[in-house]
């Protein structure tokens, strides 16, 4: 599999996809995963000849301290590439309405207990030697105890560094590409 261009990186983003939603219908949730491509041995520093991949199960219960160690990870092993799938909460806004939504995120922590929150799948993808951050939802529908994932959709890709959130990010900017 060649990781190296955007378009080489699709075809493990679909599988993964794929992946996630049979867990889901088997299980009726998601864990929270990452994945790293890294290019170098952590622990020694030298460079692999291919990327390796690194599957890294996350605790969400400390979400500062879990990506704060996810991204001390990536740079470390100097990674070209991330996946990240969990569950979570979105609220549609306008513009108008973002503010309102961002304070009640600030009072109460969460969306959690928001009423009109959605529950949804989220996977963000960020490839280096593109310098391409790109994210796919789907919507969780429950209903007598059995929950039903929606199709994935995506708003398209975006450059590195260009959204924000604890859970993005996650590869350091390359000075040289970043714009």
């Amino acid at each position: 599999m060649d990781l190296s261009t955007w378009n080489g990186a699709q075809g493990f983003i679909a599988g993964s996809l794929k992946l996630f939603r049979l867990n889901f219908e088997r299980d009726g949730y998601l864990v929270p995963v990452a994945f790293l491509w890294v290019t170098k041995n952590i622990e020694t520093g030298e460079e692999f000849s291919e990327p390796q991949l690194s599957i890294v199960a996350l605790d969400l219960d400390d979400k500062d301290y879990t990506f704060t160690q996810l991204k001390l990870l990536a740079v470390d092993g100097a990674a070209m590439m991330s996946l990240f799938a969990t569950e979570s909460w979105k609220v549609e806004a306008s513009k108008e309405d973002a503010e309102e939504v961002l304070q009640y995120i600030r009072r109460w922590g969460s969306l959690k207990e928001h009423p009109n929150r959605k529950e949804m799948v989220i996977v963000t993808v960020e490839h280096r030697p593109s310098n391409m951050t790109q994210a796919w939802e789907a919507t969780i529908e429950r209903a007598e105890g059995v929950a039903v994932l929606g199709d994935f959709t995506t708003e398209g890709a975006t450059r590195l560094g260009m959204a924000e959130g604890r859970a993005v990010n996650i590869l350091p900017i390359d000075p040289k590409t970043a714009s």
